[in-house]
């Protein structure tokens, strides 16, 4: 046989072959090995928890075997550290054979065997030069419920199948790389490869959970020539996206329970409880052959220099070996799955090897033109790689076919029939029986299916697999295409930019457009709104179309209400992304009707700082929108200048790309009831022939159409416009030349400006310094500077006199001419080159007149205990000293009570303490000095003094003395009464005449159940207006009780039926009256004045008699008791 070197990559997939019947010829006899049964395999799970306890478990078992050789023997599933163990009995399940002279055919059962009782294996015979494709991978699967969870070390998924090692004539072994157990007739039992897979601990205690263990999509079974060059993939892929690390692992024997009784080593996984039933088994570490180890299961260079060493790669599980020593061998790898670095599960999974001599057979080549077998995309992105395949053997013909989880299992693009759908396929299928292919293309599209929560990407393998029709060994070559899906990138929420509230109520919602760099990830935007800031929230709209950035929420109650809104970006895959924007709101617009001022308010929507103003806009009477503001809160007040208008507004906000949320409109109707600011004075003054001019500035406020002019109070003029503010038509006189001016608004509302007076210059006679006082009223001008004050003599011209400081306001001119006319005004500077000027004040000098005249306005009783002097100073001859006298009553000589230095009021007032207003009346004058050091008198002043005497019957009497000396008298005299603390209404008025001394009865008849206590104040009011008037002392009476007792009374006789006295203005703090019977029985009590005794005694009625009364009265403070008897006549 002619030797060759191959390179081969084996990804078998289920088509793999395994060996059935291995017989061959070979010039070493190392080569020369006997028959096997069992071959390899491993055990996969799918798990489902609800929570950390409580489940289902469904197993599968993928078994490979060699039915041609020894017995079939039934496998066996136990479940270790689980409180009971579950034996499952099966076969493995075979599907047809292939001799290696290409003539020898076995045929299978027809049916699938049934998983039940264990029993006998069935021997089988084939022809010798025979091999078989192995149906031990069909799963076998197997489904328990679960009531507790994993412990520490976990659970443990043991199976087992026929034994590693029979041959019937030599009981040698046949593996080169390990020994297998040998005991004679038991030996079948033994030797039996464990497939078994440990589930750990859940990693979430307190939800469910769900795993799928990893899985291979290629057979246990490598087959190859010596001298190939071969990189077995396994395929191993995980259903959960998990990520999987694999290693090389010890071999596993199983020994029958039943038969072996030697010591027992430990499970090399950890300490598990051996379970010793029938029919299960104790699992155990094979031994290796010298040169052999569980990481080192092929021959290396130390049997043949030309071997290249088995290597696993701990990411992918592929074997890279180069053997040249034909012959059987067996590996085991441990794949271990991890889900966000915690260990879910670890498989152990055992794998066949047989190489065969070399032969001169050529394996087909599959060819990438541009090289390329490996991408990494995006979910949703398609994968299309092209490939051409060759033989270099003319004569063979080569048959195509490809695996892998996501490959679809007719060869089909955008199939079903795979792992993970949508499946890969080809575009063009190859046909079977073809010598060469050219440009098929392995196409892919991915989509979200092909990802997991679990993994960022999936990593997904693909065998391309071209064999030829060559015996008893078909060539075969192979390509790997290695896909990398990865997750879609999670994609940043979208951003509100602005709300719109239109004039129907809609409101339009729009944000800012994401950008998706893969063009997969995005699926859509879900738009959220909400009456409440916190919900709850309701789906308003899906908007599939990543492009579109707005959306119309219809007839919402936006007018009446803030609207809540958020934008969901929904992208990725597994799992699906939501990520949520943040909520913006309607602007609300509220309004409140002030009448005239708009009363404007808003909720705050900023959330980026580029413009912090909101845009007040306003519309009056449906005219066209206008900017009214803008301002940096969210409130403003609008003052309106119209009369019974509809006012319309509404409130924008730009973001920073310039989108405009707009609020609802609101809307009322406003009358102005505001008034215009008033005007500013800026003078008053008198021309020359004694015409008052008028000068103003006009009101800032807008609305103006009319300047009212008032003299004392009166409308004198109106003046229409706001452009004429001087006016100059009224005549000065020596009084009233005060003015206001009202600004008037278009609605009738009107502000009253300040009092403005013209200077009113005012002139005396000084005798002391021979000259001539002029003093005035200060200018209202609040930035008056100075004045200048000008002055001619008879007939000549006004010359300037003298510049006076603005604190003044008089001035001396003296060393003046007897009997000369002198004549003055005084002008006011002002500021900003304004002016005022008084009017002309002219006087004859005649010195022998300089009286001060002071007067003494009234004198008045107050608190009814001291005297208060309203008092009126002379504002042209000014004393710097009073003196002010009393006197008692008339006939007395006045006294100096007190002296008063620097008053310079006009009016003021003395209070004199040291007074008895009870008894005494008194006088008061006043002296002032003068310039000339001398006193001039004032009137004087009389209090009033209030006497009260008790008159027979029911009359008061009052005197008093009339009040002294108003200069035009005493109007009329007020009477005040006051009876238990209350004033009685109406007055008493009692006319003024020449009397000096005053009298009044006062008939208090009507008060008689009251009180006996009355008080009295006498008020004076001055004749000339009654501008002033005075008070008397308060004088207070209580009456003598006039006690009358009848001496008898007649029950149901119609008068006098009830016995009680009559007592006139009692007070009734204290009242008693008792009556005693002859005998000295209290018959009758009462505290109440208008209760008598009827006659009765207990509801009895008394008998006519002679009876004795108490009768005792507290009033004013004074014990009153009366005692005597009375008839009672029946």
């Amino acid at each position: 046989m002619t030797s060759k070197h191959h390179k081969l990559i084996i990804n078998n997939n289920k088509l793999l072959f395994a060996i059935i019947a291995i017989l061959w010829l070979s010039v070493n006899v190392n080569a020369q090995v006997s028959t096997i049964s069992a071959l390899g395999g491993e055990v996969w799970y799918e798990l489902h928890s609800q929570n950390s306890i409580t489940g289902n478990l469904n197993i599968n078992i993928i078994s490979y075997s060699n039915p041609t050789k020894g017995e079939i023997f039934d496998s066996h599933i136990g479940i270790y550290n689980y409180p009971m163990g579950i034996p499952v009995s099966f076969k493995p399940w075979q599907i047809d054979s292939t001799s290696l002279n290409c003539n020898a055919v076995y045929t299978p059962p027809t049916s699938q065997p049934t998983v039940g009782l264990w029993q006998e294996g069935i021997f089988l015979r084939v022809p010798q030069y025979c091999y078989q494709n192995n149906i031990g991978g069909f799963p076998i699967p197997f489904s328990i419920p679960f009531i507790v969870a994993p412990p520490a070390n976990g659970w443990v998924i043991a199976a087992t199948s026929a034994s590693h090692e029979r041959d019937t004539t030599a009981k040698n072994l046949n593996h080169f790389n390990f020994n297998s157990q040998i005991n004679l007739f038991w030996d079948r039992y033994y030797n039996i490869p464990g497939y078994f897979t440990r589930i750990y601990p859940f990693p979430n205690t307190s939800g469910p959970h769900n795993d799928t263990s990893p899985r291979f999509a290629s057979d246990a079974v490598v087959v190859c020539t010596s001298g190939d060059t071969v990189n077995y993939n396994p395929n191993i892929y995980d259903a959960d996206g998990d990520s999987i690390s694999v290693d090389w692992d010890y071999h596993i024997n199983g020994r029958h329970a039943a038969q072996y009784t030697t010591s027992l080593s430990a499970w090399p996984i950890g300490n598990l409880p051996q379970d010793i039933s029938a029919y299960h088994l104790f699992l155990d570490t094979a031994t290796y052959k010298p040169g052999y180890d569980f990481n080192k299961p092929l021959p290396d260079a130390s049997f043949n220099p030309n071997n290249i060493a088995a290597t696993l790669d701990s990411n992918t599980g592929e074997i890279y070996f180069c053997c040249n020593n034909p012959g059987n061998y067996s590996a085991a790898v441990k794949v271990s799955a991890f889900r966000n670095g915690y260990l879910l599960s670890t498989t152990h999974r055992e794998i066949f090897f047989t190489v065969f001599p070399a032969d001169s057979n050529h394996d087909p080549i599959i060819t990438n033109p541009n090289s390329i077998y490996i991408d990494t995309v995006f979910a949703g992105d398609s994968v299309s790689i092209p490939f051409y395949i060759s033989d270099l053997d003319s004569s063979q013909q080569i048959t195509f076919n490809a695996s892998g989880y996501a490959m679809d299992s007719n060869l089909l693009v955008d199939g079903t029939a795979c792992g993970l759908p949508p499946c890969a396929g080809f575009s063009k299928l190859p046909t079977v029986g073809f010598h060469a292919l050219d440009t098929a293309i392995f196409a892919w599209h991915t989509s979200c299916s092909n990802t997991s929560a679990n993994n960022n990407m999936i990593t997904y393998n693909f065998n391309l697999t071209a064999m030829d029709d060559n015996c008893p060994i078909a060539g075969m070559g192979n390509r790997l295409v290695r896909i990398v899906v990865k997750n879609n990138p999670i994609l940043e929420a979208s951003q509100p930019h602005c709300t719109q509230v239109s004039t129907n109520t809609n409101v339009i919602f729009l944000w800012n457009p994401i950008t998706d760099s893969t063009g997969f990830s995005f699926k859509k935007y879900i738009v959220w709104t909400s009456q409440s800031p916190i919900g709850p929230f309701m789906p308003l709209d899906t908007i599939t179309d990543i492009n579109q950035t707005s959306v119309v929420h219809y007839a919402t109650n936006a007018f009446s209400n803030q609207l809540y809104y958020f934008i969901e970006t929904v992208s990725s895959c597994s799992p699906i992304y939501s990520a949520f924007s943040d909520t913006i709101s309607t602007i609300y617009l509220q309004l409140n009707n002030a009448i005239d001022i708009a009363n404007l308010s808003w909720n705050d929507i900023r959330y980026d700082t580029i413009n912090q103003y909101y845009k007040i806009y306003r519309s009056i009477d449906g005219a066209a929108w206008a900017l009214l503001d803008s301002c940096d809160a969210t409130v403003y007040n609008d003052s309106l200048s119209v009369c019974s208008l509809a006012v319309s507004y509404y409130i924008s906000l730009s973001d920073s790309n310039g989108c405009e949320s707009i609020s609802n409109i609101k809307t009322d109707t406003f009358t102005d009831i505001t008034a215009p600011e008033p005007i500013v004075w800026d003078s008053i003054s008198l021309s020359n022939n004694n015409k008052i001019q008028l000068a103003w500035l006009s009101s800032n406020s807008d609305d103006v159409v009319a300047y009212i002019i008032y003299n004392q109070a009166q409308a004198i003029d109106t003046i229409w416009g706001t452009n004429s503010c001087v006016l100059t038509n009224y005549i000065y006189s020596d009084t009233n030349n005060c003015f206001n001016i009202s600004a008037m608004d278009s609605c009738g509302n009107a502000t009253l400006s300040d009092t403005n007076c013209s200077i009113e210059l005012q002139t005396a006679i000084d005798k002391c310094t021979q000259g001539i006082i002029i003093s005035w009223k200060a200018n209202n001008d609040t930035t008056l500077l100075s004045y200048d004050l000008f002055y001619k003599q008879n007939a000549g011209t006004f010359q300037y006199l003298a510049n006076i400081s603005n604190g003044d306001t008089s001035f001396i001119h003296s060393s003046l001419i007897e009997n000369q006319s002198y004549c003055y005004f005084i002008r006011a500077k002002l500021s900003g080159n304004r002016s005022s000027s008084s009017n002309r004040k002219c006087i004859i000098t005649n010195f022998s007149e300089n009286e001060n005249k002071t007067s003494l306005r009234v004198a008045s009783v107050a608190n009814n205990n001291f005297v208060r002097l309203k008092i009126e100073s002379d504002t042209i001859a000014k004393s710097d000293k009073y003196i002010i006298e009393r006197r008692d009553n008339a006939t007395s000589n006045f006294v100096n009570i007190a002296n008063i230095s620097n008053q310079y009021s006009a009016l003021w007032w003395f209070d004199d303490a040291a007074v008895d207003v009870q008894n005494q009346y008194y006088q008061y004058r006043i002296l002032s000095e003068n310039r000339c050091q001398e006193y001039d008198t004032s009137n004087y002043a009389q209090t009033i003094l209030l006497n009260i005497e008790q008159k027979n019957g029911s009359i008061n009497q009052l005197q008093w003395n009339s009040y002294q000396q108003w200069s035009y008298g005493v109007d009329y005299y007020i009477i005040h009464r006051i009876v238990q603390q209350m004033e009685i209404f109406p007055y008493i008025t009692v006319p003024s005449n020449s009397a000096m001394q005053y009298s009044y009865d006062d008939d208090v008849s009507e008060f008689e159940n009251y009180s006996n206590g009355f008080c009295y104040s006498i008020e004076a009011l001055e004749a000339s207006a009654n501008i002033d008037t005075s008070f008397s002392n308060t004088a207070c009476i209580a009456r003598d009780l006039d006690i009358y007792i009848p001496n008898a009374f007649h029950p149901g006789g119609g008068i006098n039926e009830v016995f009680k006295p009559v007592i006139p203005f009692l007070n009734d703090n204290y009242y008693q009256m008792i009556i005693y019977n002859r005998w000295g029985e209290k018959i009758f009590e009462t505290t109440d004045i208008n209760i008598g005794w009827d006659g009765t005694y207990k509801s009895y009625t008394i008998t006519t008699g002679v009876y004795v009364y108490i009768i005792s009265i507290i009033s004013n403070g004074e014990k009153i008791s009366r005692r005597g008897s009375f008839t009672l006549i029946r």
